[in-house]
């Protein structure tokens, strides 16, 4: 199993292990379920101990004291997460299970924290964000490890698309935050304003993305393309009914991709589904990837840079001069 790693220089991107994305449960596994009863008993118990100790409810906090908490338990939590990913290799191992336990209890007191925090007023809706993704942190963490104990590879999924929805809620609530904050991350020795500015040199401006593109993301409707000397060029048609296409040469169709169209805001994700491939009026669609994930980097509603996930291209359109219709 591969460990975590960081996407890009923004934000701490960590990623949650690849057992919980891609990994499939070893059914033989050398651990017991006996082993992990007790293993689950012995760390519950220890888990109770620490909390009680570690997590009593705060004081109503000053914004400074707010925004100092939130950077260190995002690079915690991250620190945690990549622990969790070291530790869930080796599945074989006698202990494996016990040490798993151990370490979701850690993420569990992160958890904690998180909901220990009382906000000033002017970032309740931020908090009320952080407690929405760790509660789908907490239940994912109990799903993952019942799934494990009972090698149930169903039960894996579920878990993982629960732990999924929280780590989108827990990036999207600290993006919020560092709109109008500057936070420190990582050791502390830099902040998101640094990252920031290493970004611009690549034309990323993910600000932008937050504050122009709302959730249903009615700012992406449109015809987008390039200039090419005095013609400009249509590449990508988003539609407001939510399907899309692809033009090789618009508006001739008897070489394009055609599909559907949907926007994660709490990702800033842009996904084309292709549905239908056509090149010389020749069906391709063997040989067309399904979905294309792309990641809106930068976006003032007549430009928008993206880059492809799966590659890591890099592309900027232009918006052609029509008005953007809302979607249904």
């Amino acid at each position: 199993m591969e460990g975590l790693h960081i996407k890009s220089k923004w934000l701490l991107s960590f990623v949650l292990p690849i057992l919980l994305t891609t990994g499939c449960i070893d059914k033989e596994s050398s651990v017991t379920t006996a082993e992990s009863k007790e293993s689950s008993q012995q760390t519950a118990q220890q888990s109770s101990n620490q909390t009680s100790q570690q997590t009593q409810a705060t004081a109503p906090l000053s914004k400074e004291e707010y925004v100092k908490a939130i950077g260190a338990y995002h690079a915690e939590m991250g620190k945690e997460l990549q622990t969790f990913s070291i530790e869930s290799k080796d599945g074989k191992s006698p202990n494996y299970l016990q040490r798993n336990k151990e370490q979701i209890d850690k993420l569990k007191l992160v958890i904690k924290k998180y909901i220990s925090l009382n906000p000033p007023n002017e970032f309740k809706k931020i908090q009320d964000s952080n407690l929405e993704a760790m509660s789908y942190f907490d239940k994912g963490l109990d799903e993952l490890y019942d799934a494990v104990v009972k090698r149930d590879q169903d039960a894996l999924d579920r878990a993982r698309l629960t732990l999924t929805k929280g780590q989108d809620l827990w990036y999207y609530a600290f993006a919020q935050l560092q709109l109008t904050e500057d936070i420190p991350v990582l050791d502390g020795t830099i902040t998101t304003k640094d990252q920031k500015e290493l970004d611009k040199n690549a034309g990323i401006d993910r600000d932008s993305v937050l504050k122009n593109i709302s959730q249903n993301g009615q700012e992406l409707i449109g015809q987008w393309g390039v200039q090419k000397d005095d013609k400009f060029q249509v590449l990508i048609v988003l539609n407001a009914d939510g399907s899309y296409k692809r033009y090789k040469d618009y508006p001739d169709e008897s070489s394009i991709l055609k599909g559907r169209w949907e926007y994660n805001y709490l990702r800033r994700i842009l996904t084309l589904y292709n549905d239908e491939a056509y090149e010389n009026g020749k069906s391709i669609k063997d040989t067309t990837r399904p979905k294309i994930e792309l990641d809106v980097q930068a976006f003032n509603h007549t430009t928008i840079q993206m880059m492809n996930k799966e590659t890591t291209n890099t592309m900027k359109y232009t918006k052609a001069g029509s008005t953007v219709s809302k979607r249904k």
